[in-house]
């Protein structure tokens, strides 16, 4: 989770960042990767719309859902 945040730090500028790891919730039902949960605010959101912001997230963690890191991420936007 600690890299997920300097990712999210860094390339979006994030001044606001909450993860929960719910994972323990979905256990033995089969997935791999954390469950998690994010709050996150960014000046980079501005004047965007929440599903823009959402692909922008996305795609900073591409490689920790492409590795199985995350299976699932609810991601909230804070504006």
């Amino acid at each position: 989770m600690e890299s997920f945040q300097s990712l999210l730090e860094q390339e979006l500028k994030a001044t606001h960042i909450k993860i929960k790891d719910d994972s323990a919730s979905h256990a033995g039902h089969g997935a791999t990767g954390g469950h998690y949960f994010l709050d996150i605010s960014s000046p980079l959101f501005e004047a965007k719309g929440v599903l823009q912001c959402h692909r922008m997230v996305n795609k900073v963690l591409a490689h920790a859902f492409q590795n199985g890191e995350i299976h699932a991420l609810s991601i909230n936007i804070i504006r």
